[in-house]
């Protein structure tokens, strides 16, 4: 069956704008089919099934390699910071702070977990995605020179996390938003599922959730650090 988005897509053909609008949602979602900010598409051949069934019923129907920065500031975000890492960087150098899910797999043992976890990149000021944030735990579904990543937009909200897992058979989700703790079902999420657009990162980590970005690597440019916020108020 055609999905809501392909159908919608098709009727909005002549428009030439990249966004997909969630309805009675006040957020603009990115629709990678037609701008993939300079990554290569992910073959559907190299995903697991459960991502792209997701991506295909939720609007969001690409998974990019997003490349991962490995020398100079840029590549030695601080682990687990990737949100204020990506809004110090915007706020220093432009651009803007790109949020989606990163797409990885661990395995224990011999059960595959795939994890679909909320993450920030940095989009470029030439419109680039790139992510500036080290892995303390390495993915088994892709290199470390990329990650996969789906774009879902540059609006401040939020998104709940999610795990599958498929045992004898069963396909089971866990879903959550951090520090609530994840609930089980046996129901595939939906994308309005996810959506946390009436809380903002604030909300969650504190007004001061900006100061968490740091980087331990100076420029190669310049040969200077990065200091956190030395030249900004935070309000």
């Amino acid at each position: 069956m055609e999905s809501y988005w392909k159908r919608k897509s098709k009727r909005n053909k002549k428009k030439k704008d990249n966004k997909v609008s969630i309805p009675k949602k006040k957020v603009s979602v990115e629709n990678t089919i037609s701008y993939s900010y300079g990554c290569e598409v992910v073959k559907e051949k190299y995903l697991p099934k459960f991502v792209n069934s997701f991506v295909s019923t939720s609007g969001l129907n690409r998974v990019i390699k997003v490349p991962q920065r490995k020398r100079g500031l840029t590549s030695s975000g601080k682990e687990r910071n990737c949100h204020p890492n990506v809004q110090l960087l915007v706020d220093t150098y432009g651009g803007k702070r790109m949020v989606g899910y990163e797409v990885s797999m661990t395995k224990f043992n011999d059960i595959r977990f795939y994890d679909i976890l909320f993450h920030s990149v940095w989009m470029t000021p030439e419109n680039k995605l790139v992510d500036v944030t080290k892995k303390d735990i390495p993915s088994i579904l892709h290199g470390d020179e990329i990650q996969y990543f789906i774009p879902v937009s540059t609006d401040d909200i939020l998104l709940r996390d999610i795990q599958h897992i498929s045992t004898n058979g069963k396909n089971v989700y866990q879903i959550g938003l951090f520090p609530e703790p994840m609930r089980e079902t046996t129901k595939k999420p939906s994308l309005e599922d996810l959506l946390v657009t009436e809380k903002s990162l604030e909300d969650m980590s504190g007004k001061d959730w900006r100061i968490g970005g740091s980087f331990s690597q100076p420029s190669i440019s310049t040969g200077k650090y990065l200091t956190p916020y030395s030249h900004l108020v935070l309000i």
